[in-house]
């Protein structure tokens, strides 16, 4: 027997399994299969790639972290340190706090090293990310399923709307998706035998990209209870499935004290209570953890909020389509693959359909969903649920319909592009906007000096931030005391903020003290624009 294989010795009177439950070596021609997918998927972007703007940056509410990403990630790659170059006035004290896993700096570091700083240089790790996904569905689907459900996984991969968005943006998302991606593939070609010994391996592979991937062990685990015709086996793989999770829990916990030591920053139970992440309140970021009532208690508030959130979702269809509809796609399609794995006792459909809706629970529970935060959160699940729902329907088949190898390599990029292109033009609705030219010259008007921090509201400053790196920018702090703080640790000269907090949130005293007064040569309706300057001889004229 191949060792590579899951396909079992063959009895002289065992029945043969199925051609989609019995899993098969990866040969020559599934090779060329996923050159193909991956192919189909750079023509699909290729094809799209003008209604994306490649130009620059595009800096929206849905898409702001990547100023962060892509700032951090260009330090990285011209000083070889990692920080995070977006300033968090909640975590002031620790110079080197940042908030994200260090995978998708790395991969943006390396693409700027090797061609430069650029818009384009910036989205090619999503790029190569949903180009190389698309390839890996289609080995993993054949490894579990066979060659049918391998091609159509990778099909319906390809083709989901919201990959265009986030395969052109700098954002971190498709790359997670990747290196999902990536670990499955690892895992799936492993002889069956070591797979819960290559599992928290290939499990730090996304994890290393970001932190909910660890729940990815569900599938992944689970993968040892599955028979030698894809049936669940659970004597037989218990076992198994017990090193692949203790392991997994150990190697990932060994990561993550790695990453808490380098600068990672942690996840405190207070963001539950809050309902949000805590990016500016540093008195809340050193306050004692909350007890378990008031955990409860915040955990019933978000539910509250989201769930009102989610009624909305009709009134939402109508103003960003794509969205909602994406995000109840990806639900639907678990809960089918839930069903569908429970009665053909499939343990990979479970544990893809666990992910998802572990995913959906934890989201819901411990933080909001508005904006693209749900679909964000899931879209990791989504090519292991199209390999599951292919691999189950086409399972359904004792004979599935034969379709001539060259024809069926033909008809796949006529496919990805005919159900694609529509779904990728309509997310880019989404994406490109008003460059807000006159709020980056509102700004720049103010004349503040690069090499100190800017202080102010994203929506105004972020912009302004991506194209005058390497200007520092904070958060607007949350009361007086963490902005005595910001001031304490960084140079800050320039402070934005909502004219009514000047003199409530942030005492006159307090700013003066600090050094900060109205710049006399700049007027704005809605904000205060406050400098701290140095101060003139008070005898000197003009004073």
């Amino acid at each position: 027997m191949d060792a590579s294989s899951d396909r079992p010795p063959r009895d002289a009177g065992a029945p043969a399994a199925s051609a989609s439950s019995a899993p098969r070596t990866i040969g020559r021609r599934d090779l060329a299969v996923a050159l193909v997918a991956a192919a189909s998927a750079g023509a699909l972007l290729l094809a799209t790639a003008s209604y994306y703007g490649l130009e620059r940056i595009w800096v929206t509410n849905f898409l702001n972290d990547q100023v962060g990403y892509v700032t951090t990630s260009r330090w990285l790659a011209e000083t070889g340190e990692l920080r995070s170059h977006l300033i968090y006035p909640a975590y002031v004290g620790d110079p080197r706090w940042r908030l994200y896993m260090p995978g998708h700096y790395w991969a943006m570091a390396a693409s700027f090293l090797a061609f430069g700083y650029g818009s384009l240089q910036a989205r090619l790790p999503c790029i190569v990310a949903y180009v190389l996904a698309t390839a890996g569905v289609s080995v993993v689907g054949t490894r579990l399923y066979g060659r049918a459900a391998g091609l159509v996984a990778a099909l319906a991969f390809a083709v989901f709307p919201m990959h265009g968005y986030y395969a052109y943006s700098a954002m971190a998302d498709m790359t997670v998706t990747g290196a999902a991606v990536l670990a499955f593939v690892v895992l799936a070609l492993a002889p069956p035998r070591a797979r819960p010994f290559v599992l928290p391996f290939a499990l730090a592979i996304p994890f290393l990209f970001r932190e909910t991937t660890a729940l990815l062990v569900l599938p992944g685990a689970l993968l040892a209870l599955r028979g030698p015709g894809g049936e669940l086996s659970v004597r037989r793989g218990l076992p198994g499935l017990l090193v692949g999770g203790l392991g997994s829990v150990l190697v990932l916990g060994l990561v993550n004290a790695w990453q808490l030591a380098s600068g990672k920053g942690s996840t405190p139970l207070s963001w539950v209570t809050l309902g949000r992440f805590n990016y500016n309140d540093a008195v809340a970021a050193e306050a004692p953890p909350p007890g378990a009532g008031e955990l409860a208690a915040g955990i019933a508030r978000n539910l509250g909020r989201n769930l009102d959130l989610w009624g909305q979702r009709v009134s939402l269809i109508l103003e960003h389509g794509l969205l909602p509809v994406s995000t109840l796609a990806i639900l639907a399609v678990a809960l089918v693959v839930l069903a569908l794995g429970l009665r053909r006792r499939d343990p990979f459909a479970l544990g893809a359909a666990l992910f998802t809706l572990v995913s959906f629970a934890l989201v819901l529970a411990l933080y909001n969903v508005e904006g693209f935060r749900l679909l964000r959160s899931t879209m990791v699940a989504w090519p292991f649920l199209a390999v599951a729902l292919a691999g189950l329907l086409l399972g359904s088949r004792e004979r599935p319909p034969r379709v001539p190898w060259a024809a069926g390599l033909a008809a796949f990029p006529l496919l990805v592009l005919g159900l694609g292109f529509p779904g990728f033009r309509a997310a880019s609705a989404e994406f490109v906007h008003d460059p807000r030219e006159d709020e980056i010259d509102a700004v720049a008007r103010i004349g503040h000096d690069d090499t100190r921090v800017i202080v102010g509201p994203t929506r105004l400053t972020l912009p302004y931030v991506l194209r005058r790196y390497p200007v520092r920018f904070a958060f607007v702090p949350h009361n007086e005391q963490t902005l005595v703080r910001l001031c304490e640790a960084h140079d800050v000269e320039t402070l934005i903020v909502e004219k009514d907090l000047v003199g409530t949130r942030f005492p006159y005293t307090t700013l003066y003290r600090l050094g900060f007064a109205p710049d006399p040569d700049t007027a704005s309706e809605r904000y205060a624009i406050l400098r701290n300057l140095p101060r003139r001889d008070p005898a000197s004229p003009g004073r």
